[in-house]
Parts: structure tokens; C-alpha cells; sequence
């Protein structure tokens, strides 16, 4: 039988339809309820190292989607589809220049792996992308103490996540 409503107001057919429909809505109240809950959970879970190195991973496509077709930075290998994000300054002791775009270029897996960064060769090739001004900034602030908060980490994910996906639609 098809229940037609004599009013707008009217939901429901019988009390029977009206228990089955004010169960059926507190069931999904509760599963929202529950997904919103687990999610905090898992966010309080993660670790400052578990969302930097998601973040890290955002940024590194980043990094080889805005470098795809340049060289290697180091030994100037024709591009391949599986070269890396090479810090100039290494990520894990220099916080202050890891997520730095200019701190970081397409790199070939042998100079990055391989020859620890193929610092000297970084070095004198890195002035071909960007200016000596901006070298010298990075060289003064490498060292600095960065310590990234739980907060901080998810905006840089983000921030580069919106990058990558806007690039990858181009």
C-alpha cells in the first residue's frame, strides 16, 4: 500500500512507521556519532613522526611533479619518471628547511641513495634554480631548531596536497 500524507508535516503512516523511522534515524545519528569519535581517536593517536612523514610524502610529489622533465640536480641525468625529492639540506636533521621548496629538487636515486646527496655536486648546481640570495637564506636558517606542531604538520599536508592535486589536474 502507498502511504500518501494528508499534510507536509506528516512523516509517517502508523506508529508503527513512526518507531521504525525514529530508530532508524538515532541509528544513523549514533554512526556519525561514532565516525566523528574515531576519527578524533586516530587523530590524537598520530605522532608528530606519523604526520611528518605523511606530510613529507605530500611534499615530496609535490616536489618531483613541480620538477618533472628538469634534470638531476647534482649530475644533471636526463629526467626519468623515478627520481626523487633530494634535499640540498637533509630532512631529518635540518626541521627548519625540510618542507622548503627551495631546499629540494628532482634528484636521480643514485646521487640522492646512493651518494648520500651528492652534496658538492647539490651545491654547485643549485645556483642554476635558485639565486645566491636565496642559497644564503637557506644556508643561514638549515641549522635553526624547527620543532613542527601536530597543527602545523596537518596544514603543510594540506597545503600541498591542494598543490598536487591542482597540478595534476593541468
Amino acid at each position: 500500500m502507498l502511504f500518501t500524507p494528508f499534510n507536509t508535516l506528516q512523516k509517517v503512516c502508523s506508529p508503527v512507521c513512526a518507531a521504525t523511522l525514529a530508530r532508524e534515524t538515532r541509528q544513523r545519528k549514533e554512526q556519525r556519532e561514532w565516525k566523528q569519535r574515531k576519527a578524533k581517536m586516530k587523530q590524537d593517536l598520530e605522532t608528530v613522526t606519523d604526520l611528518a612523514n605523511a606530510a613529507q610524502k605530500i611534499f615530496n610529489q609535490f616536489i618531483r611533479l613541480r620538477d618533472q622533465g628538469k634534470p638531476c640536480i647534482s649530475c644533471g641525468k636526463k629526467y626519468q619518471s623515478d627520481f626523487q625529492a633530494g634535499h640540498f639540506w637533509p630532512a631529518g636533521t635540518c626541521w627548519a628547511v625540510r618542507f622548503n621548496p627551495l631546499n629540494v629538487h628532482s634528484q636521480c636515486i643514485e646521487c640522492n641513495m646512493h651518494k648520500s646527496g651528492n652534496g658538492n655536486a647539490y651545491r654547485k648546481n643549485i645556483l642554476q634554480r635558485i639565486t645566491p640570495q636565496q642559497l644564503e637564506e637557506l644556508d643561514r636558517i638549515a641549522h635553526n631548531t624547527a620543532n613542527f606542531s601536530k597543527a602545523e604538520l596537518r596544514d603543510i599536508a594540506g597545503k600541498y596536497a591542494k598543490k598536487v592535486k591542482k597540478m595534476q589536474k593541468k
